[in-house]
């Protein structure tokens, strides 16, 4: 079926993405840290360092300022954020080309793969010292805009999420439906927050209970302000998820 709509689509061989570079990337702002140090260690908490009066000084994962993307994950919910690649680069064109061209699903389900075992290979030493993440994880894809989807045939963020599941073995679950019409791409940060407060609803089924206590990983394929990411997880904590957790192929700084 996907060779059929890579054909179908007119999809052509695109440059092999480059292994991802998580450490390169804040776990609590998904901004880019300078020098691109590793994190240490990942804090449930996602709560940035405060100053006497309680109020945010900086983001204890990368030590800058507190930006507008990070408070507005941390407020929605978001406890971590896990990116792959910048905004620039090879790779990032690659990324782009499933935004401006057809097809280009195979691309897309490999990116998610690599995203799986930049997943795993993270994970991988918490498994024993977080109990949390021996729980049951599941994958919640970001539907994107109808428009999008009609002109390169398949939804980018359900393919990310089909990629990583190969890998990981961990259910992909899709309770969220784009109600609002418009495209996010060309807004302004204020108009994308103002937008994204009717962007999903929620569609509550047997899997809703079936997934109460779990960590909900939400996977986007772009990670720009925060809005549209911040707008899922504020419906996503209606099902009492244990964590939201955010995966995100392209981040935008």
């Amino acid at each position: 079926m996907m060779s059929y709509a890579n054909a179908f689509f007119g999809s052509h061989e695109r440059p092999p993405l480059t292994w991802p570079d998580p450490s390169r990337f804040c776990c609590r702002c998904g901004s880019v840290q300078s020098g691109g140090r590793p994190v240490a260690s990942r804090s449930t908490s996602c709560l940035p360092l405060s100053s006497k009066n309680g109020s945010p000084t900086r983001c204890d994962g990368c030590g800058r300022e507190p930006d507008a993307r990070g408070e507005r994950l941390r407020s929605s919910g978001v406890s971590e954020v896990y990116c792959g690649w910048c905004d620039h680069g090879a790779s990032a064109e690659t990324l782009r080309s499933w935004k401006s061209a057809p097809g280009n699903e195979a691309s897309c389900v490999t990116a998610g793969r690599l995203l799986g075992e930049m997943l795993l290979w993270q994970c991988e030493g918490n498994f024993l010292v977080d109990p949390a993440l021996s729980w049951r994880n599941v994958l919640v894809p970001v539907p994107g805009w109808w428009g999008r989807r009609l002109r390169r045939g398949f939804d980018a963020p359900l393919r990310l999420a089909e990629g990583i599941s190969e890998i990981l073995g961990w259910p992909v679950w899709s309770p969220l439906c784009r109600v609002h019409g418009e495209r996010m791409a060309g807004k302004s940060r204020s108009e994308r927050r103002q937008a994204s407060h009717r962007l999903f609803r929620m569609r509550f089924d047997s899997e809703c209970k079936a997934n109460c206590g779990s960590n909900l990983w939400l996977v986007d394929d772009l990670l720009a302000s925060g809005s549209t990411s911040a707008a899922a997880s504020r419906l996503l904590r209606f099902v009492r998820p244990h964590r939201v957790i955010l995966v995100a192929a392209n981040v935008s700084n």
